[in-house]
């Protein structure tokens, strides 16, 4: 399905770009016929694939839905334990992990990893019809596998086709493979829509895991690229706000900036429309096949995350988005959970003219001692507006005033100008939602530490208990607290 609108474009048309290749429509058919002989020949039922942003992950992708192989990426960030729970819950005849000094293409032609003790193994643990298995990080250290079949997975890839609208983009895969906003979105829309995909590795894109590790050779990538269109998760799109405020050229290419993965706060998106970004926020989530909601050229200044694809329908229920349409099978080894008709996102939204917007997490609200409803979204994403900091979490659930913990993007900067900079973003919320003290982090939140999940959302218990007695701190009496920083 997904294969077929792709390779009806032209032949010799360039679908894949690295700094050092191109892959024509033909070459990259030819690559997949390849690994899906591979797979039938082997008689290959499940594979697991640990792997950089490569062209090979796009063959043994686009394969496995040739052969009706279940794929099972498994994300970068992933610790060995969440790898080896990954590996017992799915059961796979096949595991492919590139050996040091070695291209995933020689690790899967050479020293694949057999299991012919899951040879047996049926798929009693997965719906019927599970072509993919994505894994979220959820809150927990337990994996959470999103099953997913082959049309779920191409109705959202054609909706975007037409959403986005732009014939043969050039695209520029910023985020992991793995995670499945970028497979779906910025692999399967663009070739279908028969455009070009760019691709660079981790150490390519400045990347280490899901931290930037070099901004410049980011910039660099980016610049060199000159893509058409861009996935972005809002502390990229604030990095490279911050970079074009301190000298950097945007490339003029740039025609389609999508933006999800949380809440975007609209000054945000201001400051970008302002800066000539061409910025659009979208939502999403897993179980719904990743895109669920993305605004357009169509809409000029609509901070919302636009009308929900076509394919999907939204309503509100309790304050609580529920999408039905397109939704995901079940998860993995929980039978009680497949082929429900809805999902609810655990999202509090509202639609208004269609448009859905998106509040913050209904399981993150907080409930100060005055007994007033505050989403941590929202006063993360005004603080984040403000393009000083890299992150920002908020607490104060049952406490009478909010405590920030806060990533300034540039360290040198001093309590006071960022004591008089979250001041001023105080004075655009109420009273009752506004920052009273705040702690400068140390290190960055990190996916490696448990703290961020796949597309960097925070996890905010493992965070509250990570940095308990700081914020603890911020509330003893005034002779009893530690030295902090706090909002007058």
């Amino acid at each position: 399905m997904i294969s077929k609108a792709i390779f009806q474009n032209y032949p010799n048309s360039v679908a894949i770009e690295t700094p050092s290749n191109t892959v024509s429509y033909e070459e990259l058919f030819n690559q997949v016929e390849s690994v899906y002989l591979w797979l039938v020949e082997h008689n290959v039922n499940v594979l697991v694939l640990e792997s950089d942003n490569v062209p090979e992950w796009v063959y043994i992708d686009l394969a496995c839905q040739k052969a009706e192989v279940v794929f099972v990426p498994v994300p970068s960030f992933f610790s060995k334990s969440q790898i080896d729970s990954v590996i017992a819950r799915v059961k796979p005849d096949v595991i492919i992990q590139p050996a040091d000094n070695s291209t995933l293409w020689e690790s899967f032609i050479f020293p694949i990893y057999q299991f012919s003790t899951f040879k047996s193994a049926n798929r009693s643990n997965m719906p019927k019809g599970t072509s993919k298995v994505t894994f979220t990080s959820g809150s927990t250290g337990e994996p959470k596998g999103v099953c997913l079949s082959i049309e779920n997975q191409f109705n959202v890839a054609k909706s975007l086709v037409n959403r986005i609208g732009i014939n043969q983009p050039k695209h520029f895969c910023l985020l992991s493979f793995s995670t499945l906003l970028e497979n779906i979105a910025g692999i399967y829309a663009p070739l279908m829509a028969g455009g070009t995909i760019c691709i660079h590795t981790d150490s390519q894109r400045g990347f280490n895991g899901s931290m930037i590790s070099s901004p410049e050779a980011l910039l660099s990538a980016v610049s060199s690229v000159e893509p058409e269109t861009i996935i972005l998760v809002p502390e990229l799109l604030q990095f490279l706000l911050h970079a074009s405020s301190n000298g950097w050229q945007q490339p003029d290419s740039f025609k389609f900036m999508a933006v999800g993965g949380s809440r975007v706060a609209p000054s945000l998106l201001a400051n970008a429309t302002t800066g000539g970004f061409p910025v659009f926020q979208g939502y999403g989530l897993s179980e719904c096949a990743s895109v669920v909601a993305l605004n357009n050229s169509e809409v000029v200044n609509d901070f919302s995350a636009g009308e929900a694809l076509p394919h999907l329908s939204v309503e509100i229920i309790d304050g609580e988005l529920v999408v039905k349409g397109n939704t995901f099978l079940g998860y993995l080894g929980l039978p009680e959970t497949w082929y429900q008709q809805s999902v609810k996102t655990g999202d509090i939204a509202s639609i208004t003219n269609g448009r859905v917007e998106i509040k913050g997490r209904k399981s993150n609200l907080l409930i100060n001692s005055f007994g007033r409803n505050i989403s941590p979204e929202w006063v993360e994403s005004e603080l984040l507006a403000t393009n000083v900091f890299s992150q920002v979490v908020v607490f104060g659930d049952a406490r009478p005033s909010l405590v920030a913990l806060v990533s300034p993007i540039n360290g040198e900067l001093t309590n006071e100008f960022l004591a008089t900079l979250i001041n001023k973003a105080n004075q655009s919320l109420p009273d009752y939602a506004r920052i009273k003290h705040f702690h400068i982090l140390e290190q960055p939140l990190s996916q490696k530490n448990g703290q961020l999940t796949s597309n960097g959302r925070p996890k905010r218990n493992q965070i509250l208990s990570n940095f308990s007695q700081e914020i603890a701190a911020f509330y003893r009496p005034s002779s009893e607290k530690e030295i902090n920083h706090e909002i007058i």
